[in-house]
């Protein structure tokens, strides 16, 4: 892999060897539970359960979200077309 300095021009060759040691394992820096619990964390809710995340922001939405959106003739048109891309 090779870089170009912005300021001087000057190309730098990075190798694989010159990295390989960076991150040994190719691990985060935290305990492995840390990581388990932010892997459980980072899971998505089911979509259909009454206070999932999905749920929550749904319910949260104002009414009259997107009117400005659906009224416009570009947005009438392609509802009303076959063209399938907006």
């Amino acid at each position: 892999m090779s870089l170009s300095g912005s300021d001087s021009g000057d190309t730098i060759l990075v190798r694989a060897e010159d990295v390989r040691d960076f991150n040994p394992g190719n691990i985060l820096p935290l305990p492995a539970k840390d990581l388990a619990d932010i892997t459980k964390w980072l899971q998505p809710t089911p979509y259909d359960f009454e206070r999932s995340e999905y749920s929550r922001h749904r319910a949260s939405r104002l009414l009259g979200t997107g009117a400005l959106l659906t009224s416009t003739q570009v947005y009438q048109q392609w509802h009303s077309g076959d063209d399938g891309l907006l």
